[in-house]
């Protein structure tokens, strides 16, 4: 009679999660009751009181977990999870401006959710957000418990790279946000030269180029852009970063500080400030004017301004008179010239 084989375990990471954080809690909960039965008579009834109802309390997360894991087979995936286990990473969040948070609060008090946050499990408990942060957060403005989820199965490494990514398809993630996720990708992926990386994250080489430039800014204009990442755009900044490169790294700095303190109006403004401030403007040429008359009428008007001269006639015959005086006029210029070299 042959041993049969094991049959292949075809658990998605989903419920290989699930079900490990049943596994260790069950383990656990057999521990305890073991210490349990197999501890001498005790004297204090609180005693054995106290770890039976810390017991009873791992057996009933046993179950939870266990109806968690059935729900998310039955939904494909995402499972419900309390908005209590959730916790935040820094610096993941996508900031919305006040109207856009606004928007959405508006839409998900009046919608159900379309689309669920993604989490990871943590080894300390709970889980992770990844991806959803702004609608967790409005679903506890509104006073919601609980909210639908998948979970991912990411290394801290790629739950990074999945936050950043879910993030950077948001059309209006700004452009300095983007280039602050693509620069801490190529930072972790040193292998990784731009070319390759344009491919990876789906942009054209151009775009990344131009987002990268922000790297080329003077450090106070960095400080500024943190706190306030949609004052510049990326073909804004690719200009400025070329001033800065070029000897204006003062002027692009000042022309940073005037945008963000509203000085002026917006990035065309920044940019004219950028590359003019402290140039001295050449003086405005004056104009030479003289004035022809037959007695007291008008017959025409010379005008010169720098190496252009013009002339106005008092009628369109005199006008091909003139022209072809000065005609002849030039050739006797040009002559003379030749004859002097």
């Amino acid at each position: 009679m042959t041993d049969k084989k094991p049959t292949p375990d075809k658990r998605t990471g989903l419920g290989a999660k699930l079900e490990s954080r049943t596994a260790a809690l069950g383990s656990r909960l057999e521990q305890h009751q073991g210490r349990t039965a197999n501890s001498p008579p005790v004297t204090m009834p609180g005693q054995l009181g106290a770890f039976r109802i810390e017991a009873q309390r791992w057996q009933e997360r046993i179950n939870e977990l266990e109806e968690d894991l059935r729900r998310a087979k039955e939904q494909g995936g995402a499972m419900e999870i309390s908005l209590d286990e959730l916790h935040e990473v820094e610096g993941r969040r996508r900031r919305l401006s006040a109207d856009e948070y606004e928007d959405l609060k508006n839409n998900l008090s009046h919608n159900p959710l379309a689309s669920p946050i993604t989490v990871r499990v943590r080894a300390e408990g709970g889980f992770e957000i990844v991806s959803g942060h702004n609608r967790v957060q409005i679903y506890r403005d509104l006073g919601r418990k609980q909210i639908k989820a998948w979970l991912a199965d990411a290394s801290d490494d790629e739950a990074e790279d999945l936050a950043f990514f879910a993030n950077a398809l948001a059309a209006k993630l700004p452009d300095y946000d983007k280039y602050r996720g693509y620069k801490r990708i190529m930072e972790k992926h040193p292998h990784l030269d731009e070319k390759d990386l344009s491919e990876r994250v789906g942009t054209s080489l151009r775009q990344l180029k131009r987002l990268l430039a922000f790297q080329k800014l003077p450090e106070t204009a960095h400080q500024l852009l943190q706190e306030r990442p949609s004052l510049l755009g990326a073909t804004a900044a690719e200009t400025l970063a070329d001033l800065s490169v070029k000897g204006r790294e003062g002027q692009v700095a000042e022309a940073v500080q005037k945008l963000f303190n509203g000085e002026i109006a917006d990035e065309r403004d920044a940019l004219r400030y950028a590359a003019t401030a402290g140039i001295e403007k050449p003086a405005k040429p004056v104009p030479v004017e003289q004035t022809f008359k037959v007695g007291k009428t008008k017959y025409a008007t010379l005008r010169q301004v720098r190496a252009m001269v013009r002339v106005d006639c008092a009628s369109e015959a005199e006008a091909a008179e003139v022209n072809a005086a000065i005609a002849k006029l030039l050739e006797d210029r040009v002559r003379a010239l030749k004859d002097e070299k």
